[in-house]
Protein backbone atom coordinates (compact mmCIF):
# COMPACT_ATOMS: atom_id res chain seq x y z
CA UNK A 1 0.00 0.00 0.00
CA UNK A 2 1.40 3.50 -1.40
CA UNK A 3 1.66 6.13 1.59
CA UNK A 4 -0.89 9.17 1.12
CA UNK A 5 0.13 11.99 -1.30
CA UNK A 6 0.65 15.62 0.75
CA UNK A 7 -2.06 17.86 0.65
CA UNK A 8 -0.52 21.06 -0.03
CA UNK A 9 -3.52 23.16 1.47
CA UNK A 10 -3.11 26.85 0.42
CA UNK A 11 -0.82 29.29 2.50
CA UNK A 12 -2.26 32.09 3.88
CA UNK A 13 -0.91 35.79 3.18
CA UNK A 14 2.27 36.09 4.13
CA UNK A 15 2.93 39.28 5.59
CA UNK A 16 4.41 42.43 3.58
CA UNK A 17 7.01 43.56 6.03
CA UNK A 18 10.82 41.65 6.60
CA UNK A 19 12.14 39.76 9.50
CA UNK A 20 15.83 39.71 10.90
CA UNK A 21 14.93 35.99 12.04
CA UNK A 22 12.89 33.47 10.07
CA UNK A 23 11.99 29.96 12.33
CA UNK A 24 10.32 27.38 9.92
CA UNK A 25 9.27 24.15 10.87
CA UNK A 26 7.71 23.21 7.94
CA UNK A 27 4.51 20.74 7.84
CA UNK A 28 6.75 17.46 6.34
CA UNK A 29 5.19 14.87 4.43
CA UNK A 30 7.49 11.58 4.79
CA UNK A 31 6.24 8.06 5.95
CA UNK A 32 7.01 7.09 9.61
CA UNK A 33 10.22 4.35 9.98
CA UNK A 34 8.57 2.71 12.76
CA UNK A 35 9.41 -0.94 13.44
CA UNK A 36 6.25 -1.96 11.44
CA UNK A 37 7.60 -0.03 8.45
CA UNK A 38 3.32 0.66 8.00
CA UNK A 39 2.34 3.27 5.66
CA UNK A 40 -0.80 4.16 7.74
CA UNK A 41 1.33 4.32 10.70
CA UNK A 42 0.38 6.42 13.94
CA UNK A 43 3.38 7.75 13.57
CA UNK A 44 2.90 9.60 10.17
CA UNK A 45 2.24 13.06 10.34
CA UNK A 46 -0.34 13.28 7.69
CA UNK A 47 -2.33 10.77 10.34
CA UNK A 48 -2.27 13.72 12.26
CA UNK A 49 -2.29 17.29 10.33
CA UNK A 50 -2.09 18.44 6.46
CA UNK A 51 1.83 18.01 5.18
CA UNK A 52 3.19 19.66 2.31
CA UNK A 53 5.79 18.37 -0.24
CA UNK A 54 8.98 19.15 -0.76
CA UNK A 55 8.38 21.27 -3.93
CA UNK A 56 5.76 23.27 -1.96
CA UNK A 57 7.82 23.91 1.09
CA UNK A 58 10.79 24.97 -1.55
CA UNK A 59 8.33 27.67 -3.09
CA UNK A 60 7.91 29.41 0.20
CA UNK A 61 8.56 33.01 -0.24
CA UNK A 62 10.94 32.98 2.21
CA UNK A 63 13.93 35.06 0.60
CA UNK A 64 10.97 37.80 0.25
CA UNK A 65 10.24 37.61 3.80
CA UNK A 66 13.80 37.93 4.92
CA UNK A 67 15.92 40.87 5.49
CA UNK A 68 19.46 41.25 3.72
CA UNK A 69 21.35 39.51 7.24
CA UNK A 70 18.58 37.53 8.42
CA UNK A 71 18.94 34.04 9.81
CA UNK A 72 16.59 31.62 8.85
CA UNK A 73 16.19 28.54 11.27
CA UNK A 74 14.73 25.56 9.90
CA UNK A 75 13.42 22.14 11.87
CA UNK A 76 14.36 19.21 10.17
CA UNK A 77 14.10 15.33 10.63
CA UNK A 78 17.49 13.70 10.97
CA UNK A 79 17.20 11.23 7.62
CA UNK A 80 15.86 14.22 5.53
CA UNK A 81 18.95 16.35 6.89
CA UNK A 82 21.21 13.34 6.20
CA UNK A 83 19.50 13.34 2.34
CA UNK A 84 20.36 16.96 1.74
CA UNK A 85 17.05 18.20 1.88
CA UNK A 86 17.78 21.50 3.83
CA UNK A 87 20.82 22.20 1.17
CA UNK A 88 17.92 21.76 -1.76
CA UNK A 89 15.60 24.23 0.63
CA UNK A 90 17.82 26.88 1.21
CA UNK A 91 19.07 27.13 -2.59
CA UNK A 92 15.57 27.17 -3.54
CA UNK A 93 15.00 30.42 -0.99
CA UNK A 94 18.03 32.12 -1.77
CA UNK A 95 19.72 31.36 1.83
CA UNK A 96 22.95 30.58 2.17
CA UNK A 97 23.57 27.66 4.93
CA UNK A 98 26.31 28.28 7.55
CA UNK A 99 25.73 26.12 10.77
CA UNK A 100 23.36 23.23 12.51
CA UNK A 101 22.20 25.21 15.76
CA UNK A 102 21.32 22.37 17.45
CA UNK A 103 20.12 18.96 17.61
CA UNK A 104 16.97 17.60 19.52
CA UNK A 105 17.56 13.90 20.05
CA UNK A 106 14.39 12.36 21.55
Amino acid sequence: MKAPKADNLPLPPFPEEKFGLISLDPPWHFRSRAASANPESVRSPQKHYPTMDLENIAAMPIKDLALPDAFVMLWITGPLMVAGVHNRLFKAWGVRPVSTAFVWIK
